[in-house]
């Protein structure tokens, strides 16, 4: 499922400091679940920190996330990323 490719991305991510790994599981993730806002809005952060960035890309995901959202509870962290993101 979205949410468990998701998990295993953040895992990738976090616990064995793979980019490419968790890139990848995310990628496949958004995929599965394109409608999710947390596996779009953890893909934009991804897109972040591959290299090289895709910053842009990025931006157009997170306004994607943030349009998902039918309301203003959001996770505090994944707000403000998703802000920098749309600032640019």
């Amino acid at each position: 499922s979205a949410r468990q490719l998701s998990e295993d991305a953040r895992r990738a991510y976090t616990v064995q400091r793979n980019v490419g790994q968790a890139f990848d599981l995310q990628l496949r993730a958004f995929g599965a679940d394109p409608s999710d806002p947390d596996v779009a809005g953890d893909l934009a952060f991804l897109l972040l920190k591959v290299n090289p960035a895709q910053a842009e890309t990025a931006r157009q995901l997170s306004l994607h996330a943030i349009a998902l959202r039918p309301s203003q509870r959001r996770a505090p962290l994944r707000n403000r990323l998703a802000r920098r993101a749309v600032r640019g």
